[in-house]
């Protein structure tokens, strides 16, 4: 008898997931010749010119724009809700987490829906702040006759400098969950059906359980109100 499962990614999260992954896939590849023409010269060989390259990222930029803005209606709209929030127990919790693979100590501590970590470095480090970063220095750059010569030579500094920061959080994000067996029905869930193990569930997640994040009485209320008028 297979093990009973629960629901931790739905579909559309899932292939939000998959275009993630290419989006960022896309702004590697084509930024890598403008990183260094030395290393990454040989990239650029009729056909493939720069300006290829630049079309690309132009058009990660523009999918990766147009996802966040759906990832935000989707979210907003009430269709997930997954408590992305920081609060002060992530931070000690992602401290603890950061313990526990060094370690130091033997347990985790308990989670909701999200891993501590993942919401802050993968969700809000990368995906939010340092993409927001790359889109303005990146923009400096592509307008670069509009500013001046300093303020060009700080957005590209930035910029590079930010690419590897991204890196290594996406290095350290596919080395956590590929490579730790406890971390497997995670992957396996992303990449099939969207289900893990209700045991695992349980003793990785437990104040979540297949369930999203309990509502507070004023939202109760809302939905209370917003279910009546639809009656």
């Amino acid at each position: 008898m297979s093990e009973e499962k629960v629901l931790r990614w739905e579909t559309f999260e899932r292939c939000e997931h998959a275009l993630l992954m290419i989006i960022l896939f896309m702004f590697i590849i084509s930024g890598l010749p403008f990183l260094s023409r030395s290393w990454f010269g040989w990239m650029t060989s009729p056909p493939v010119t720069l300006q290829v390259y630049m079309g690309m990222h132009l058009a990660a930029a523009a999918l990766y724009f147009a996802l966040g803005l759906v990832h935000i209606f989707y979210h907003a709209l009430g269709k997930r809700r997954t408590d992305i929030w920081i609060s002060r127990k992530d931070i000690a919790d992602a401290w603890q987490t950061i313990k526990y693979y060094v370690g130091s100590v033997d347990e985790m501590p308990k989670f909701k829906f999200h891993e501590p970590t993942e919401k802050t470095l993968v969700y809000w480090g990368v995906a939010v702040i340092l993409m927001i970063g790359q889109g303005i220095t990146g923009i400096i750059m592509y307008y670069a006759y509009d500013f001046p010569l300093a303020v060009r030579g700080v957005a590209l500094d930035l910029h590079i400098i930010f690419f590897y920061l991204i890196l290594y959080v996406i290095m350290m994000h596919i080395y956590m969950t590929a490579l730790y067996k406890e971390n497997r029905p995670l992957l396996d869930a992303m990449f099939s059906d969207g289900k893990v193990p209700k045991s695992f569930a349980k003793r990785r997640f437990p104040l979540w359980i297949g369930q999203d994040p309990p509502q507070s009485d004023e939202e109760k209320e809302e939905g209370r109100i917003r279910n009546e008028k639809r009656q």
